[in-house]
């Protein structure tokens, strides 16, 4: 690293505080996405279809209890996007109406579900013994002394395809934004160094023979400006310390030359 320039490094030091803000900034999206798409889409459409159920159950609690739709089929389960599978049972596991959609399948009641249910919890989760993953919740309902529970599910599958439709996007927009602002970034840090590479070449072409040349005054008042001013000064009093030097020489030379003239004279 301290064998690039500093112009490269401080290029590289921009590009890589940007990738981790829009790492962060791409992560925090989707995760947001996943939360709306999962929890107030989802989530809210199937326990309004549960908590609709449940209300149908408790208005009549003299009918026998069973999902409020056409007779349950014999096929395989339906994904047809906008299908929904409905399951009631008791709080033992035991199984009392399904809807069509569910075909011979049957939703999940595991001992676990079962005690959260028998505390009054409502249940969400995920389900992937069928042939797509559904997300499913479980609403305890009480009629009367009976208590039951009801269950609806949804597939994931539509959802996971946003999800990864917006990680794509979301991929692709950060790419674009580093490339696009890398590209500006070292396009400005050239034009920002461009008076200091002026600078170098102008101090290579001073010697001893032109100790009276200047750097070029950028006309501002930043750190650039500063930078000249001192070097500037520096070189002023380089030429001062050079100029007496050459008259210490000159008189020595003057003082020299005299007894040296007598001398040849005498011989």
């Amino acid at each position: 690293m301290r064998s690039l320039g500093f112009k490269t490094r401080l290029w590289l030091g921009h590009v890589a505080v940007l990738a981790v803000m829009l790492a962060v900034a791409a992560f925090g999206a989707d995760w947001a996405l996943r939360r709306v798409v999962l929890g107030e889409i989802i989530d809210d459409a199937i326990l309004s279809l549960a908590s609709t159920e449940a209300a149908a159950i408790q208005g009549d609690p003299r009918q026998p209890v069973r999902v409020h739709e056409v007779a349950p089929g014999t096929g395989l389960p339906s994904f047809v996007r906008l299908d929904k599978f409905v399951q009631i049972t008791d709080l033992d596991g035991r199984i009392l109406g399904w809807s069509a959609t569910l075909g011979t399948a049957r939703l999940p009641t595991p001992p676990a579900l079962l005690a959260r249910l028998r505390d009054g919890e409502t249940v969400f989760g995920t389900v992937t013994q069928f042939e797509e993953p559904v997300r499913m919740v479980s609403l305890p309902v009480a009629v009367g002394p009976a208590r039951y529970a009801v269950q609806v599910a949804m597939s994931l599958d539509d959802a996971y395809a946003v999800l990864r439709a917006g990680r794509w996007l979301f991929l692709s927009m950060s790419l674009l934004i580093l490339t696009g602002i890398g590209l500006t970034g070292a396009l400005l840090a050239r034009k920002a160094l461009r008076p200091i590479d002026a600078m170098v070449m102008r101090a290579r072409r001073i010697g001893e023979a032109n100790l009276g040349d200047r750097l070029p005054h950028p006309g501002t008042r930043d750190e650039i400006a500063r930078l000249v001013e001192t070097l500037n000064a520096m070189l002023g009093r380089l030429e001062q310390s050079f100029e007496v030097q050459r008259r210490f020489i000159d008189d020595a030379s003057h003082e020299l030359r005299s007894p040296l003239s007598r001398l040849r004279a005498e011989l």
